[in-house]
């Protein structure tokens, strides 16, 4: 190696374990054209990495993995220097000692090259003990969540960074057997105290794991991502339908206006695989159908009450449920129709699912097969949602254009 050579490559290294934030040398600083074929020899050499912002817009931190050392060679012959210079990771770890990140694991993956955006896979356990701690707050939703200290505790544990162990972000990641777990950048966890770090550390997971397509998309491409969540296309369809419903009987079959950017409470993937949170979705899934239909609905199209006599002979009127009423109305409007007869299957499975604990008493268990069962739950609630109200749509007389063509074309993600 050229003398040249090894003192760009220092000057790479200093800058970017001594920068704070493991930072690339700028190619600016370079004013010597001689220095294309130093870096030209570095890269062939697997010592330097060449990072021109082409995926991310700031070349100054790694963001991602380094192209591969031929697409490097091929962009500096063709458009020269540009962006930072970067130690490799084969490099660094010839020259980085653990003992200098004591308790910092995560730190010292940074400091051997890991990119700020790559991420670290950990069991859905590792936010148990922040459930368990009042002080905390979990915001979770389909394909990221956060994980913050709440307003009346922010004062105190602020002052203490022993406590203050937040994750401002982070999102979910699958692996080959499509079993979720947590997902938190390099950079997050790097920055953090030591303490915090070791929290951590036990729950890293093994085994190849890849980011939800949402949340790739977003937080490490800055896109936006055409997906749409199920539990969102399902509400959307949901709405649709009521508006088909409207215009064929003049009024609406469900009381609440749900739409994709207004869940109800826990209407989402669960976080924990247990089988208390799975029967807290069997729960809201019920009251988002049956429990929501509304009673005026059927006034004038089915029976709506009928007439019981007691033991005594005195005769009592008895309202329908709406499932009842539902099914009366659906098979007289549509008859044997498969997609009507989807859709009642769905609203009567639901209120079983939710019938179904309250009537046994049992412990609580964690198994990745409730995840599994929710999402093969809500793949058959939005084919049935969807086939009728394309049902509904195709009698209503007055389709809703553009609103149906939306939910047609929606790329819907099931994880």
């Amino acid at each position: 190696m050229r003398p040249s050579s090894q003192t760009l490559l220092d000057l790479a290294v200093e800058k970017y374990l001594n920068s704070g934030d493991f930072n690339g040398f700028p190619v600016y600083l370079l004013a010597d054209p001689k220095h294309t074929d130093d870096v030209r020899e570095l890269v062939e050499a697997g010592l330097l990495d060449v990072v021109r912002g082409d995926f991310h817009p700031n070349p100054h931190i790694k963001a991602l993995p380094a192209e591969d050392i031929d697409v490097q060679l091929s962009k500096l012959d063709k458009d020269g220097l540009a962006g930072c210079l970067y130690p490799t990771p084969r490099h660094l770890r010839t020259i980085v000692r653990p003992a200098d990140y004591q308790r910092r694991p995560f730190t010292l993956a940074m400091a051997r090259g890991m990119a700020q955006l790559e991420f670290w896979p950990f069991d859905i356990r590792a936010m148990e003990w922040y459930r368990n701690d009042p002080r905390f707050e979990i915001d979770a939703n389909d394909i990221s969540f956060s994980i913050t200290i709440k307003d009346e505790f922010a004062a105190t544990m602020a002052s203490n960074d022993r406590d203050n162990i937040s994750i401002d972000r982070g999102g979910f990641c699958y692996d080959r057997d499509d079993h979720r777990a947590l997902a938190v950048f390099a950079r997050d966890l790097g920055r953090k105290p030591q303490h915090h770090q070791m929290e951590w550390l036990p729950h890293v997971l093994d085994g190849g794991f890849k980011l939800q397509e949402d949340f790739f998309a977003s937080s490490v491409l800055g896109a936006f991502s055409p997906g749409i969540s199920v539990f969102d296309a399902f509400l959307e369809e949901r709405k649709t339908l009521d508006d088909h419903l409207n215009q064929m009987v003049g009024r609406r079959l469900f009381k609440s206006a749900y739409a994709s950017g207004d869940r109800p409470d826990r209407f989402g993937f669960i976080v924990r695989p247990t089988a208390r949170e799975i029967a807290d979705f069997h729960q809201v899934l019920d009251k988002v159908l049956s429990d929501d239909i509304s009673k005026d609905f059927f006034e004038g199209l089915v029976e709506t009450h009928e007439v019981l006599t007691d033991a005594k002979g005195r005769a009592r009127k008895m309202p329908h449920g709406t499932i009842k009423m539902a099914s009366e109305w659906v098979r007289k409007e549509f008859g044997s129709d498969t997609r009507a007869a989807a859709f009642l299957s769905m609203l009567k499975s639901a209120r079983q699912r939710r019938q179904k604990p309250a009537h046994v008493i049992s412990p609580d268990a964690y198994d990745h097969a409730y995840v599994d069962e929710q999402r093969a739950i809500m793949r058959d609630a939005y084919q049935a949602m969807k086939g009728f109200r394309d049902l509904v749509e195709s009698q209503s007389g007055v389709p809703l254009v553009g609103q149906s063509r939306w939910l047609e074309d929606a790329v819907v993600r099931f994880k």
